[in-house]
């Protein structure tokens, strides 16, 4: 079972879980970042957060683009726009996730 699989566990919460910059996060992003050791995607979401600190609820999506490089997406809702957009380089989560 590949790391998407894993994750599909996930809906909803259980337990929050708060960074050194006060920014919260569920037990599923928790997982990814244990799992794939990519404790810079928290950072990177954090640091979106003085320029979108009135939308309290936020959808972050990583897709992969190519072989080794992610399009990071947050919008307010599933239907909603697009209000932040990253490319990433080089996620390292590829492999994990089967895609690689």
């Amino acid at each position: 079972m590949g790391l998407e699989d894993e994750l599909e566990q996930f809906h909803g919460t259980t337990r929050y879980y708060k960074d050194f910059t006060g920014l919260l996060f569920t037990d599923g992003i928790n997982y990814l970042a244990d799992r794939a050791d990519c404790y810079w995607l928290i950072v990177l979401v954090g640091s979106y957060q003085l320029e979108l600190e009135d939308v309290p609820f936020q959808l972050w999506e990583v897709k992969v683009v190519e072989e080794l490089s992610g399009l990071l997406t947050m919008r307010e809702d599933t239907d909603e726009p697009v209000l932040a957009r990253q490319h990433i380089a080089c996620t390292g989560i590829v492999n994990l996730m089967g895609l690689g």
